[in-house]
């Protein structure tokens, strides 16, 4: 009997662990496919506008912020990608209205599917080519195991 038990108690958790497994291949495809869908949002920007960058103060007034973002540190008044080697990020304090498309301002929003939330995140950085904007896009979002799972995509942008 005692036997029975265990063979039950080991074959449920392997369900467990199958359908967490599954649910985490789920939540890694959607994450996935919302760095595909903001890297076309990217390459929609007018490439003038992209190279710009953010404006932190604009971004700030649309509920993100540049200092406040765990991905991101301020070094000497530059800020730098933690993610892309401490990139620098492209920056303009004369960007505000005229370039508050989506998805740099803000710079991260959030999204729901099935449920779950996720954090998107976009970094236009610097590039030692002239003409040529390398993007970060990340995504987030906490599993059912509260751990954070991560996407990370890149794209870079040429000048026309």
């Amino acid at each position: 009997m005692l036997l029975m038990a265990l063979v039950v108690v080991a074959v449920e958790w392997g369900v467990v662990g199958t359908l967490s497994a599954a649910s985490l291949n789920k939540q890694h495809s959607v994450a996935a496919a919302l760095v595909s869908s903001t890297t076309a949002q990217v390459e929609a920007i007018p490439f003038n506008q992209l190279e710009l960058g953010i404006d932190p103060s604009w971004d700030s007034s649309h509920g993100a912020s540049l200092t406040s973002d765990s991905n991101v540190k301020v070094v000497s008044g530059t800020y730098e990608l933690k993610l892309d080697g401490n990139a620098t990020i492209l920056t303009s304090q004369t960007c505000s209205s005229s370039c508050s498309d989506p998805p740099l301002v803000p710079h991260i929003s959030s999204v729901v599917v099935g449920g779950r939330t996720y954090t998107v995140s976009v970094y236009p950085t610097a590039t030692s080519t002239s003409g040529l904007v390398e993007v970060v896009v990340a995504v987030t979002w906490r599993t059912q195991q509260g751990v954070t799972g991560k996407v990370v995509g890149e794209l870079q942008v040429a000048k026309p």
